[in-house]
């Protein structure tokens, strides 16, 4: 993102230069009493570690020193490494999650600690969000969160086993190991979350789905949806979760919002809900009428016209082509070098994954516009790696993730998927069959593009399937013949 092409965001207070804090412009919308200090120091705790910001641990508090002696860091930095992270295979029939996952965060804009719970839903409910109140998702979630894929603990173990596995060199030990993880995944593949078991309040919840309709006018730095029929804000900064759900082939989902309404800036790109989609696991969305639980076919548009719309010598355009292909170019060298002239193109059918090549991607702005807004109060919240931020010839908090040179660019490939996304109608994809070529495109002129597109003449068609099952089998293999 950018913040001269109204899609940036950056951290507070990670530039020496700044000395200004915001606990004032967030401190007054959360007084607490005193009785409720130690519950909501519970509460704090409780989203710290959801959020991973507390270190990784592979043993007990007791143990912890025993593992640093006999195992070096670099044998467990390694073992996270080649710790699996496969992305679902999508298919040609509607999916949603398989179980129900929290995420929280400080949300960029507020400033606050956001919470988020993505559940189940039924086949063509589509993607959409209720905004709930935050001990609603933390009473039902449980602090052991059984509703994971893996708990840390047990990712943990694994780990410290494979750690151990490596330095003994024997083959036994590596047997152990896959037996063991064979054994946690088939546990955790009879584990299935039912949408039904998340909608309590069903007759008095206000839904805000995830289309064009509800889609704010006049956007800024992000994506805005507003509750039906008003121009009322209800959900902010959605673009980052709706881009890996569409990526990653899951079509119908209800995302529970608490605090403020603003979705968590996390690492900044879609990266950490991407891992959180795989972990949980995807599964076929049931019609909530059907009780033989047949599978709903999925559908994708395939506009029949070219569109183009401009702002400047911004511009976004549609050829009619028979696979989707997403190609974003960005200038900022008039206001930085370092970020300066960057292009990244993508087809999904040919390309790697997106969760590969795409949702790290970090969003970035230059350090004069991060002032702008911070001045004006648009941005209180974020952390020192969700954004690049660039001043004159340089990145002020390098390097660039994974080695791109060009990861501003893929980061508005993350943005415009996202947008995009609202392009859904319930039981489709998002992500129009044909090219997509964009030019220093904003969130606004996404937003236009859409309507422009929606207005167009289209075929419904069967829908892309980006991923295989077979790829995610090959995956899987290679990774166990490191271990055999």
């Amino acid at each position: 993102m950018s913040f001269s092409e109204s899609c940036c965001c950056t951290h507070r207070c990670a530039m020496t230069t700044i000395s200004t804090t915001t606990a004032s412009s967030s401190s007054s919308s959360r007084a607490t009493t005193p009785s409720s200090k130690d519950a909501n120091k519970q509460r704090q705790e409780q989203r710290r570690r959801r959020r991973g910001e507390m270190t990784t641990t592979f043993a007990t508090k007791e143990s912890s020193s025993a593992v640093e002696e006999d195992l070096p860091s670099a044998f467990l930095n390694e073992a996270i490494r080649a710790e699996p992270k496969a992305s679902p295979p999508n298919r040609s029939y509607q999916q949603t999650v398989k179980k129900a996952f929290v995420v929280s965060g400080f949300g960029l804009h507020s400033g606050e600690d956001e919470i988020v719970r993505v559940c189940p839903a039924y086949a063509n409910e589509g993607r959409y969000f209720v905004r709930v109140s935050d001990d609603s998702i933390e009473k039902e979630t449980g602090e052991d969160e059984d509703g994971g894929a893996l708990s840390d603990a047990q990712v943990n173990k694994l780990l410290l086993e494979r750690a151990r596995a490596m330095l003994s060199n024997d083959p036994n030990d590596r047997k152990e190991i896959l037996r063991n993880q064979s054994i946690l995944k088939r546990e955790d593949k009879e584990k299935i979350d039912s949408p039904g078991d998340f909608l309590r309040n069903q007759g008095s919840e206000t839904r805000v789905q995830a289309n064009l309709a509800n889609l704010a006018k006049g956007l800024q730095i992000s994506s805005v949806l507003n509750a039906p029929g008003t121009d009322e804000a209800a959900v902010t900064k959605p673009e980052h979760l709706l881009s890996a759900l569409e990526a990653l082939g899951v079509d119908n989902c209800r995302i529970e919002i608490g605090g403020t309404g603003e979705l968590p800036i996390l690492d900044g790109g879609a990266g950490h809900w991407a891992h959180e989609i795989c972990k949980a696991g995807v599964t076929p969305a049931r019609d909530a009428n059907d009780k033989g639980g047949e599978k709903v076919p999925k559908k994708q548009y395939k506009p029949r016209e070219p569109v183009i719309v401009r702002d400047k010598d911004a511009f976004i355009m549609f050829t009619p082509q028979d696979q989707s292909k997403i190609s974003y170019g960005i200038d900022l060298t008039y206001k930085s070098t370092a970020i300066g002239k960057q292009w990244f193109s993508w087809t999904p059918l040919e390309d790697a994954k997106y969760d590969v090549v795409i949702a790290p991607a970090r969003t970035f702005g230059t350090i004069q516009d991060y002032m702008a807004f911070y001045r004006h109060d648009i941005i209180k919240g974020g952390t020192a790696s969700c954004s690049l931020i660039a001043n004159g010839t340089e990145f002020l908090n390098p390097p660039m993730r994974n080695g791109w040179e060009n990861e501003c660019a893929r980061h508005k490939v993350l943005d415009l998927i996202g947008d995009m996304s609202l392009f859904a109608e319930p039981g489709m994809a998002g992500v129009p069959i044909g090219h997509v070529l964009c030019h220093k495109a904003s969130h606004e002129l996404h937003a236009e593009f859409m309507r422009q597109l929606a207005a167009t003449e289209r075929d419904v068609v069967d829908t892309e399937v980006w991923v295989t099952e077979d790829q995610i089998l090959k995956e899987e293999e290679e990774f166990r013949a490191i271990w055999n």
